[in-house]
């Protein structure tokens, strides 16, 4: 998956359920500009933020949003 095909899904679904990328980078323990660059493509999420710290928010995001084909 290129690096904008997964921003563009992590930001459509954060903004369908009217999540800032300041609240889901306080989510992740990152901060806000690095959400904006991993929505945008310019960078990839590294394995650790991503299983430690993301997955599970991402995961809820698409669970509420009745998301099942990822």
């Amino acid at each position: 998956m290129e690096n904008r095909v997964l921003g563009q899904k992590i930001a459509g679904l954060r903004k369908s359920k009217k999540i800032t990328s300041e609240k889901l980078a306080y989510m992740c323990s990152v901060y806000p500009g690095h959400i904006r660059q991993i929505e945008s493509g310019v960078r990839l999420p590294s394995l650790k933020l991503f299983v430690d710290k993301c997955l599970a928010s991402i995961a809820r995001i698409f669970v509420v949003a009745g998301v099942r084909d990822v």
